[in-house]
Order: C-alpha cells, then structure tokens, then sequence
C-alpha cells in the first residue's frame, strides 16, 4: 500500500495519507470527519500509510451524507478490518466514538492480533454514553445546542 492508492472502493469511505504499513484510524464521531486527526498524526505518515476510515462522509469526494446507522458502520468497519488485517494483524488508532465502533467490530475477529492500539474511550454502555453526553451538553450554551440540533 503506498502513497494515497488502496484497494477499497468509494464506499467504504477510505481516505490514504502516506506510504508504508497500514495503520487503520477510526475518528470521534457521529457526525465528524476525520481532518482533526490529520494534524496529530501527519509525523506517522512518513513511515506508515494511514488509512482514515470518514464515518462522516462528510468531506468524502463522493459528497455523501451522514446517513448511515450504528449498524451500517459496524458493518463497514468489519469489511475494513477484514481487508487491511487480512484476518492475521492489525494496526489501529481509535478516537473517542471510533473506539466504540472499533470495540464492537473486532468482537467479530477473536483472532486477531492487534500490533498497536491507541484509545481514548467513551463509555460503551448506553447508560454510560447518555451520561458522558449529558455532562458534556451541560456545558454548552444554548445557542450553541440549537445550531447542534439544526
């Protein structure tokens, strides 16, 4: 794998930045793009070719919505896994929602060895996300809540 080629098609939604082995990166979310990462993890590219799994879609040339459901990206993921791991290792780094999506995906790889894992986590029960988001909102004025909700 090299440069910004990869074998995925666009719906997978795979953005490639650098050469080398693949480090397969899951960003927060729902609803982000991964370009905040960018920035963070430009110096890994040099050695490493970073594959950005855009949950979002929105900055995706294709221009796709953020439509898809839990399920959907779950799904997407696995595929993802599956192609870059070839079922034997796997790089990743998870932000935030990209952990809980990356943690219920690999439960359908008991197999795999994980060379590297980087997480910051969320909560992966329902509970326990409600209350972190209900912290979080707290926070928020409330203007910026309703051009959240709009």
């Amino acid at each position: 794998m090299t440069g910004s080629k990869n074998s995925f098609d666009d719906d997978q939604h795979i953005i490639a930045v650098g050469d080398g082995p693949p480090i397969l990166v899951f960003h927060g979310g729902p609803g982000f793009s991964h370009n905040y990462l960018v920035r963070w993890l430009a110096y890994l590219s040099r050695t490493r070719t970073l594959l950005y799994f855009d949950q979002s879609f929105s900055d995706h040339p294709s221009g796709l919505e953020a439509t898809n459901s839990f399920d959907q990206t779950i799904q997407q993921a696995r595929g993802i896994i599956a192609e870059v791991s070839d079922g034997k290792k796997l790089t990743l780094i998870a932000h935030s929602w990209g952990a809980l999506v990356a943690m219920t995906a690999l439960r359908s790889f008991p197999q795999l060895s994980l060379d590297g894992l980087l997480i910051n986590p969320v909560p992966s029960t329902r509970s326990g996300f409600d209350q972190v988001r209900d912290r979080l909102f707290s926070r928020m004025p409330t203007s910026m809540l309703e051009a959240i909700a709009s």
